[in-house]
């Protein structure tokens, strides 16, 4: 197999771990803020506002990334969707698990 292509290389190894770790950093600030996000396309969509925060910018983590962390944090259980607020202001938004 070629890296990138399903083999697990040092460097890709390094570059998931990183993305993971800035998604996590990202996502406890912006629930700490209360800011909507979003597992699927739209506005408020979690890798793309992710994307254009500081933190991503420097350590190189595109909205890319980004996505394929938010997919292995879910599937590894680290993430959820869960309601926040009650009636007519409820919202589902990602927080961790």
């Amino acid at each position: 197999m070629q890296p990138g292509h399903g083999e697990m290389t040092p460097a890709r190894e390094e570059a998931e771990r990183r993305a993971n770790h800035i998604y996590l950093t990202l996502l406890d600030r912006f629930n700490a803020e209360g800011r909507a996000l979003n597992p699927t396309a739209g506005p408020t969509y979690a890798p793309n506002l992710f994307a254009k925060e500081p933190e991503a910018k420097l350590a190189k983590v595109s909205k890319v990334m980004l996505a394929e962390a938010q997919r292995r944090l879910f599937a590894d259980k680290r993430i959820k969707l869960d309601t926040v607020g009650d009636g007519a202001r409820a919202r589902r938004t990602i927080v961790r698990a």
